[in-house]
């Protein structure tokens, strides 16, 4: 099964899911904050307190394992994420621009408005 995370910073996808295979263009930090997950094409489960490094241009495929808490982690990727089809090869990409996208229509449909998000930059 696939699913989408939250787009922002801190993704929570729903128990027992699988994120699309991708890659990152530079290194990432994350920190699992609750639940538990990992990446299918590695022998470890990251839990709450857990810090990952991820090399640029490693392939892999976030899942979330079913857990009594839901998976929450905070990420620190710079650059964008390149999503990878069934054979490895480049199949699109998330950048800030579909960040900002994600937190413009949030910011709409919680009644705050998209102009609030604009209002961060110059």
């Amino acid at each position: 099964m696939t699913c989408a995370t939250s787009g922002g910073s801190i993704g929570s996808p729903p128990a027992a899911c699988r994120h699309s295979p991708g890659t990152a263009t530079a290194r990432v930090f994350a920190c699992a904050i609750s639940g538990k997950w990992g990446y299918l094409e590695r022998p470890w489960t990251a839990t709450a307190g857990d810090f990952v490094y991820e090399a640029p241009g490693e392939g892999h495929a976030l899942v979330a394992y079913d857990s009594a808490e839901p998976m929450k982690a905070f990420f620190i990727v710079k650059g964008p994420l390149i999503w990878l089809d069934e054979n490895g090869e480049p199949d699109g990409f998330f950048d800030m621009h579909d960040h900002i996208k994600m937190c413009r229509e949030r910011y709409e449909k919680a009644g705050i408005g998209a102009g609030c998000v604009n209002s961060l930059f110059r």
